[in-house]
């Protein structure tokens, strides 16, 4: 290679190295080309400035305040291309050979990416272009399928960690960036037990809701839940940078008004990437026009702030009243039991138990104004009903007794690995730590997607869930095992030798600490059947399929559950590592039902009926999911309560 040729060279390569950060080195090497002599040198000199382009796309977002440089080196990488084309010999340029011909072809592909580049960062700066999803002409594109099937390839589990650093560009600001704050959040301040559903879920499905409407511009025919925003070119999207941006601001409007005292640490988040937390583009906009907005600060911003709105009075009391606390009972519910005195044994009755923030008391019904909680799907929980747990009315003595003793018997018999599997469903936040191989979805956009998805089932199950709770109010095994048994010796675990260990009935306990609302139908049954469900209609399929990755495979959704880990039997259970994997969403459903009556906190009638009406929420919510990505929903409202569920009115199912 020539001298100039290699200077040439040496300056795109430069640019491309920098392309992310936009420094000034590229300006030290600003030679001449004089001559190409043949196709080689003319095809590396391509390839660079291909390098070149690729990190230009990357930094095109976050630099509205330096788009001259960004435009500067668009220019200057275009003046390089006029020097290769004045630099070619006379006779490479008048060869009609295939070689030379080839690089006449890329030398216009390049001008073109150029061109495109030129357009995309017009438009970054407020100038106008074809809306993705439409032809240049204006006309509509052709639908595009909207989520992964079975078909498409999604690959092994993801290698990247959640916590690690990220990159904006390739990687998943939810999953790496976000995801691992809320939840050591969560952790500490809100569910410290890893078992508070309903709030847990809350603030996950409103999370997901705000990256979801944020994003939803950067598809090609998706729409937002409570915002309407024009869509964006699809030169945006071909990178993560511009939706992760947008999923960040989404989420930190979101958090700072979840927990706005850990304000400082939500602004470092922000900070930590090169983002201003004090950008306050798209907010206070109105949330029932539609907006061309053309930052992702701004998406970010404006998606948050209407989900909030819109959320803000939808029946769950979530940032409370004047006169009650956030997530504070608005029901007036009072249990026609207390922890001394048994009035109805087949009721729910408080037990003395610690609260989700270590406060040892008497137990209070958890968030009941769930029942009375609008739906996202547009699903009546009046509808959907469940039969009343008539096992359960102590007046049907033989068969109260008999579920009772399968539960003492199954709750004994229990093994090391039973009791972590226990533990593993009962953490609600164990598909942040453990998820299936589908899930590893490369695309910000597809995983946001998916997630709200699967978020949003379990969101709109337990306001079914929690009517039917509440409607029945029924007795937890724990309080019937208490009233049958008494001083009388029940076995409370078996050895290896078969030997029992005995208690005292009135003494017996759970495995898992009995949950603070009434046993009839259970929620966690209800979150996993509405997350399998939903999984099963976005996959099209009930398999969980087996990867192979290099030499080893990689079943569907596997998790391994640490020698020691337990949080109730802790350094003792498991006595080693249990790997867990579950073959089909049908297996992981059923051994998070079976999983709740061997704990000793449900018995099985309320288990059977979960999965069934569950299912039918998640059914609801796809088919809602379906129009908001392919973009035929209509913009929703405010959110607004239900009254009271009228089958309240009428006597006890007990006859008391």
């Amino acid at each position: 290679m020539n001298r100039t040729s290699y200077a040439l060279l040496l300056s795109v390569t430069v640019l491309a190295g920098g392309g992310a950060h936009m420094g000034d080195s590229y300006a030290q090497t600003n030679a001449e080309v004089n001559t190409i002599a043949n196709t080689a040198e003319a095809n590396m000199i391509l390839d660079a400035i291909r390098a070149a382009l690729e990190d230009l796309v990357a930094a095109l977002p976050l630099l509205s305040d330096d788009m001259d440089r960004f435009e500067s080196r668009i220019s200057d990488l275009e003046s390089k291309l006029d020097s290769i084309i004045a630099g070619l010999d006379e006779n490479l340029a008048s060869d009609d050979s295939e070689s030379s011909l080839a690089i006449l072809e890329s030398i216009q592909e390049v001008n073109e990416q150029l061109a495109d580049l030129q357009t995309g960062a017009d438009q970054f700066s407020g100038g106008s272009g074809p809306m993705q999803g439409m032809n240049g002409d204006g006309a509509p594109a052709p639908p595009v399928l909207s989520y992964a099937r079975a078909e498409v390839a999604f690959g092994t589990l993801a290698t990247e960690k959640a916590g690690d650093s990220v990159d904006l560009v390739r990687g998943n600001a939810m999953y790496g960036i976000i995801l691992p704050r809320i939840t050591d959040w969560l952790l500490e301040e809100v569910s410290p037990g890893h078992n508070d559903a309903p709030i847990i879920f809350r603030y996950l499905t409103l999370l997901y809701n705000a990256a979801f409407d944020a994003v939803a511009p950067y598809h090609p025919t998706a729409v937002g839940v409570y915002s309407r925003m024009e869509h964006r070119p699809a030169l945006e999207s071909e990178t993560n940078l511009m939706p992760n941006t947008a999923v960040m601001h989404a989420a930190y409007r979101s958090m700072l008004e979840f927990a706005p005292h850990r304000a400082d640490e939500w602004r470092g988040m922000m900070t930590a990437y090169g983002l201003d937390p004090d950008d306050e583009r798209g907010l206070g906009l109105d949330c029932a026009q539609t907006h061309d907005l053309d930052s992702p600060v701004a998406m970010g911003n404006h998606a948050a702030e209407c989900v909030l709105d819109a959320r803000r009075n939808d029946g769950f009391n979530h940032f409370g009243t004047v006169n009650i606390p956030p997530f504070g009972d608005t029901t007036g519910y009072t249990p026609v039991n207390t922890p001394g005195s048994l009035v109805d044994p087949s009721r729910w009755s408080p037990l003395y138990a610690f609260n989700r923030l270590g406060e040892f008391g008497v137990q209070e019904f958890a968030t009941p104004q769930w029942a009375n909680t609008e739906t996202y799907s547009g699903l009546d929980q009046r509808s959907i009903r469940v039969p009343p747990p008539s096992s359960s009315n102590h007046r049907n003595a033989d068969a109260y007794q008999a579920q009772a003793d399968e539960v003492i018997r199954l709750r004994a018999n229990l093994t090391g690995s039973d009791k972590i599997l226990i533990e593993f469903f009962d953490n609600k936040f164990r598909e942040l730590s453990h998820s299936p191989a589908l899930k590893n979805i490369p695309d910000v956009v597809d995983y946001v997607q998916l997630e709200f998805l699967l978020n949003m089932a379990k969101f709109d199950a337990g306001t079914i869930i929690w009517q039917e709770k509440t409607r029945y109010d029924a007795v937890r095994p724990t309080t019937a095992i208490h009233y049958l048994y008494g001083e009388d010796p029940v076995p409370i675990s078996v050895d290896a030798h078969g030997n029992a260990a005995m208690v005292p009935g009135n003494l017996w306990r759970s495995y898992l600490q009995t949950a603070d609302h009434p046993e009839y139908p259970s929620a966690t049954t209800c979150f996993c059947a509405a997350y399998a469900e939903a999984w099963r209609l976005y996959s099209g399929t009930d398999d969980l399929p087996v990867y192979t990755e290099g030499d080893g495979v990689v079943h569907g959704y596997t998790a391994t559950l640490e020698a020691g880990s337990s949080l109730i039997e802790p350094q003792v259970t498991p006595s080693e590592d249990v790997e867990v994997v579950f073959d089909s969403w049908s297996d992981y459903e059923q051994r998070c039902a079976a999983s709740r009556v061997i704990s000793g906190t449900h018995f099985w009638p309320a288990v059977e009926v979960s999965v069934d009406a569950c299912n039918i929420a998640s059914n609801a919510v796809f088919a809602y999911w379906e129009t908001l990505v392919h973009g035929t929903a209509p913009i929703k409202g405010p959110a607004t309560g239900l009254t009271p569920d009228p089958l309240l009115n009428g006597p006890s199912w007990t006859g008391y």
